[in-house]
């Protein structure tokens, strides 16, 4: 059994604890995140060029990396310690390519409907920079919490050209999870009448099951028709909890009348971009489940 010294000295154990700036590990993921959107925009072969991750890198983006390399081999049986870096690389991708082609569909252009894209629990994305999937969106909302927001903020507003949009408009919401929900978003500006595609990226694992279950009924709740939501799920592995998995997200959007799009898994055909080794079997654990809500 590991002494209290070398839990103590454990990285992992200090990265998880709460920082001097109040910044919870969840909130550090956001560096993590921006430090691998950068190796991939590096690579020739790269899936996506994101001209500002590099900047957003912080303190512990390439720590986060580092560490959790050491662990990928567990969860990415057959990727070796580069597993994490894949996954995050081609669920950017994935993303990408689900938001155009929601954005696009036949539905909402007869419909000529206004579009948002809302990132829940946003961290240090810049997708409405660099993301040709929002060409149709009218409007990219981040939602994340003040001190994850506000130092984003800076770093975007030092750098001397910032490419143009590639939406209609960027909106960053600031919301203080201990005394607000998600059903306080329209007191933010948030329009629910707009047919809205709901973003949730490596978010849900992060959280408890009645806060869970309360953003999946706050999207239910403030979705115009058309809407679409793209979940991050861990549905398997020592990580993962009942409201982690797809079934939790299933019981509730089906039952308000949704429909059940797709549900894939890292390492299928269609979520795999080069980025996950042939001839091994999918990813058991980590994927997403799509969610449309369609016109009666």
């Amino acid at each position: 059994m590991a002494s209290t010294k070398e839990a103590d000295e454990n990285p992992l154990t200090k990265l998880m604890a709460v920082d001097k700036e109040g910044l919870t590990f969840a909130n550090k993921t956001a560096q993590w995140i921006a430090y691998e959107r950068h190796i991939e925009s590096q690579r020739s072969d790269r899936l996506f060029h994101d001209p500002l991750s590099g900047h957003l890198v912080g303190k512990y983006g390439k720590l986060l990396s580092d560490t959790f390399s050491q662990h990928a081999t567990q969860l990415f049986p057959g990727l070796s310690e580069k597993g994490f870096i894949l996954y995050h690389a081609a669920r950017t991708k994935l993303i990408s390519d689900s938001i155009a082609e929601w954005s696009g569909s036949n539905s909402l252009k007869s419909a000529e409907a206004s579009l948002q894209v809302l990132n829940l629990g946003s961290g240090y994305d810049t997708r409405a920079f660099w993301d040709a999937s929002l060409k149709d969106v009218d409007l990219y909302i981040e939602v994340d919490e003040a001190k994850v927001n506000d130092p984003k903020k800076r770093v975007l507003a030092e750098i001397e050209t910032l490419p143009k949009l590639v939406c209609g408009g960027r909106r960053c919401i600031s919301m203080n999870f201990a005394t607000e929900t998600i059903h306080d978003l329209p007191k933010h500006g948030f329009i629910a009448s707009t047919p809205t595609c709901w973003l949730l990226e490596g978010l849900i694992m992060y959280l408890e099951a009645e806060a869970v279950k309360g953003i999946y009924e706050a999207i239910v709740e403030l979705s115009a028709v058309e809407s679409f939501a793209i979940v991050n799920v861990v549905n398997g592995g020592t990580i993962s909890k009942e409201h982690h998995k797809s079934s939790f997200s299933d019981a509730i959007f089906l039952a308000n009348g949704w429909t059940k799009v797709k549900e894939v898994m890292f390492g299928d055909t269609e979520f795999s971009y080069g980025r996950y080794p042939e001839g091994v079997e999918p990813n058991k654990s980590l994927g997403f489940v799509f969610y449309h809500k369609k016109s009666v």
